[in-house]
């Protein structure tokens, strides 16, 4: 994959848990663009319509955050 957005990242890590091989591209030292950032559409949207992989990362950062 190319491109080191949320959805380079996402789709890269649903490739590899098919058990397909997955090389992620970005051309910036950081991953995740704006998701990643902080930025999106959950500041002021509703988390009811959050579902998939995108669920699992805010939930795993709120995990990780609290630790």
């Amino acid at each position: 994959m190319y491109g080191g957005a949320s959805g380079g990242v996402i789709a890269t890590v649903e490739v590899a848990r098919h058990g397909n091989r997955a090389v992620l591209i970005n051309s910036t030292h950081r991953l995740g663009g704006m998701t990643s950032g902080g930025l999106g559409m959950t500041d002021g949207g509703s988390t009811e319509t959050i579902r998939g992989l995108r669920r699992e990362f805010y939930q795993r950062t709120l995990a990780w955050s609290v630790i």
